[in-house]
């Protein structure tokens, strides 16, 4: 594939068919609908991105997928849209954080600890990202794990995970403030 190409119709991917976004500033410019029939795949590698413009869509039927490696996005426009049929997914970048390396404001991101506390630094939102964030293991409220940002979590700027399996799933409503969409534990914000 070129490093920029533009298409004038619709792309139909039928049973193992593929699209992979070339290195980190290639684009695929569509003006028409995406169809990834089953077994059909879009791989987004970092930087990588999708932008739906209003009344555009890519539709996944059961069995295809999208992978989003870190950094890699779908935006849509208002009237834009991607449908997920039965069977088919939706692969977000899923990463083990390191404390002093920032945590990603999009994707999954487990944190743990088996003794001492640690504090992580969460980016700031992004209108519309969605952000899990999983303990995977902590000694207890002896020392937990932190999670700060510049922005907000539900009104403040710590997120305080004391238990194995703690979970904050995020929505950026805005440039500074996340909307806690669901905490599974005891997760506190402060």
């Amino acid at each position: 594939m070129a490093e920029s190409s533009g298409y004038s119709a619709p792309i139909h991917m039928n049973q193992g068919g593929k699209v992979m976004q070339v290195g980190t500033s290639g684009d695929l410019e569509v003006y028409g609908d995406i169809d990834v029939k089953s077994a059909g795949q879009i791989n987004l590698e970092s930087g990588g991105a999708i932008d739906i413009a209003s009344g555009g869509q890519v539709d996944v039927a059961s069995g295809g997928h999208i992978d989003l490696e870190t950094g890699g996005y779908i935006a849509a426009a208002s009237g834009g849209y991607v449908t997920l049929a039965d069977g088919s997914y939706l692969t977000l970048p899923f990463v083990a954080a390191t404390t002093g390396t920032p945590i990603t404001n999009f994707g999954v991101t487990t944190i743990n600890s088996t003794g001492a506390a640690k504090a992580f630094t969460l980016a700031v939102p992004g209108p519309g990202r969605l952000k899990a964030i999983i303990c995977t293991g902590v000694a207890g409220t002896s020392a937990p794990l932190t999670v700060s940002t510049t922005g907000t979590i539900d009104g403040g700027t710590v997120a305080t995970f004391n238990a194995d399996k703690d979970a904050l799933w995020l929505m950026g409503v805005s440039a500074t403030a996340y909307y806690v969409l669901s905490n599974n534990g005891t997760v506190a914000t402060s």
